[in-house]
């Protein structure tokens, strides 16, 4: 009996020894036939495949793993590299224990058929940039690596390729091209018309083709007024600037003046934009200057480039005077002649500059006077002047409800404007009128002519309305940021 035992359990000791040693047998593949530098599973079939099998695909492939599925299949995960040769590769299966079978050129290697891929990382196309120095950037991949001799890089209307000097090729994996002396303003066009891989696989067509604008500079300011080291007579002026930009666009928002130190920014009540032109109203900011003043003014802004190096700012300074420069030319006016005290005569008088301006300060030496062909003397001057000055626009509404009101309000301005031209003030007079919509008859500016402006009144009418609402609000809003006060 114990030696029954003894030989079945030899007997069974034997069978498991041929279980582990025995020999598989390797009969097909799939895929069979495989690209340079190509990365996937095998599918092994056959027999005998026990557990820790592993397979051998020969030079250049490398096996990351070997999963046996069955006895009769087994999967290997592959990466046939770059130098792995071409043509057929013998494929080996090993149990453990050494037990092994071949299938003779059950893999064949071909040479890859796939062009490289490249994508833009920087700039994107149609992008706005103010980097003028930061070089484009083209990610590109390949299994069989990339032929640096291949690279075309169209940039402007120029070629570049690896022996450019702008041009390098980083880590075989990115295309890096630096500007020599930074990128001109305007729009560049970029293009990659060439590119290949190791074997000789090309790009059929440019992977991008598009164009970036370069803007590396702020607003631009012209048409200023007062003009950089010129006059006003104006106390209280009003400063304009017309801003552009020539690329892009600025960001209204951000535009600032500031005068003699003091900060004003959009939205503060002395700072207005109307038309391209940014103003600030000396008036509204409620400052005054002295005469024989010098103003020092700046004006400041940024474009709406973003990114890392946007946006772009700019500003410009100036100073202009406050002086009242000797008429070229002067208009005497008799508004009245007051003859009650005779011999002693009263003239109220106004004289004006070649601008229709009122000239203030004057004095018996300015005068001669004359009564039938005799000069008289002795003259008393006393100016109505030092009254300051004012702006004064009416805004009147012309509507058919007006009808037997116009006549009455129309007398009252020519009053007000007679009574204003003896005043000693200097003066300017606008008219704006609104019906359903606003007008402005005699244009954006203020005459300083009492009669100029009872000729505008003079002329009124009332028609029309009815159809809609009055602008009334409207006409006064516009006629403060309208006119050229």
């Amino acid at each position: 009996m114990l030696n029954r035992i003894r030989f079945l359990f030899i007997a069974m000791a034997l069978v498991s020894m041929a279980l582990v040693a025995q020999s598989p047998i390797l009969t097909m593949i799939n895929p069979d036939t495989v690209g340079i530098g190509a990365a996937l599973d095998i599918n092994l079939y056959g027999s005998g495949f026990v557990t820790g099998i592993t397979s051998d695909f020969g030079s250049g492939i490398i096996v990351t793993g070997t999963l046996r599925l069955s006895g009769i299949n087994i999967r290997a995960s592959v990466v046939v590299t770059g130098s792995t040769p071409l043509g057929p590769h013998d494929v080996i299966v090993t149990n453990p224990g050494g037990y092994s079978d071949t299938l003779v050129g059950g893999l064949f290697v071909v040479s890859e058929s796939d062009p490289p891929t490249a994508s833009l990382l920087w700039p994107a196309c149609g992008e706005t940039t103010a980097c003028n120095d930061r070089a484009i950037a083209i990610a590109v991949d390949d299994a069989s690596g990339i032929d640096s001799m291949s690279i075309e890089l169209l940039v402007g209307s120029t070629t570049y390729t690896i022996a450019s000097p702008e041009l390098t090729l980083e880590g075989d994996s990115l295309i890096l091209w630096t500007p020599i002396g930074g990128f001109p303003e305007g729009l560049i066009h970029i293009s990659l018309t060439d590119l290949a891989d190791t074997v000789g696989n090309h790009i059929s067509s440019p992977p991008f083709d598009c164009s970036f604008l370069v803007d590396t500079t702020g607003p631009v300011y012209s048409d200023i007024m007062p003009s950089p080291g010129g006059t006003t007579r104006d106390f209280s002026p009003t400063i304009y600037v017309l801003v552009h930009d020539d690329l892009t666009d600025f960001d209204t928002l951000s535009l600032y003046f500031i005068v003699d130190g003091e900060t004003f920014s959009w939205g503060d009540a002395p700072v207005r934009f109307r038309n391209d032109t940014l103003f600030w109203y000396g008036s509204y900011a409620g400052v005054t200057f002295d005469l024989h003043e010098v103003v020092s003014v700046c004006i400041g802004g940024a474009d709406i480039v973003g990114g890392d190096c946007g946006p772009n700012t700019s500003e410009f300074c100036w100073t202009f005077g406050i002086e009242i420069p000797p008429p070229l030319d002067m208009t005497i006016s008799i508004e009245s002649i007051n003859p009650a005290n005779f011999p002693f005569i009263s003239a109220y008088c106004t004289v004006n500059d070649e601008d229709d301006r009122m000239i203030e300060g004057l004095h018996e030496d300015n005068f001669r006077v004359w009564m039938n062909g005799d000069e008289q003397y002795p003259l008393i001057v006393n100016s109505l002047g030092s009254g300051g000055a004012a702006d004064i626009v009416w805004v009147i509404d012309t509507t058919g409800s007006m009808w037997g009101l116009i006549d009455e309000v129309a007398a009252r301005c020519i009053s007000f404007a007679e009574s204003l031209a003896v005043s000693g003030i200097d003066y300017r007079l606008g008219l704006v009128t609104f019906s359903d919509i606003v007008n402005f008859p005699h244009g954006l500016d203020l005459t300083g002519s009492s009669t100029t402006f009872q000729s505008w009144i003079a002329a009124l009418s009332s028609a029309g309305g009815g159809d809609g609402p009055e602008v009334a609000f409207d006409a006064m809003v516009d006629a403060l940021e309208t006119m050229h006060f």
